[in-house]
């Protein structure tokens, strides 16, 4: 069952924990659909919100 909501603090660690173990064992891989330079964060909004991406999108510095 999919939840969307973490009660307490300790379910919070304790979910975050789990899922950083499984990213280190190389078990899930977090996709990155485009990066963009911080200087482009505003540009980034603008593809978010006419569905021009997919995945996740990461800004760097």
């Amino acid at each position: 069952m999919f939840r969307d909501h973490i009660p307490t603090r300790e379910a919070l660690l304790r979910h975050s924990a789990e899922l950083f173990d499984l990213v280190r064992q190389d078990l899930l891989r977090p996709g990155i659909g485009r990066r963009y330079p911080l200087k482009d964060a505003a540009q980034a909004h603008v593809d978010i919100e006419s569905r021009a991406t997919s995945g996740k999108l990461s800004l760097f510095p």
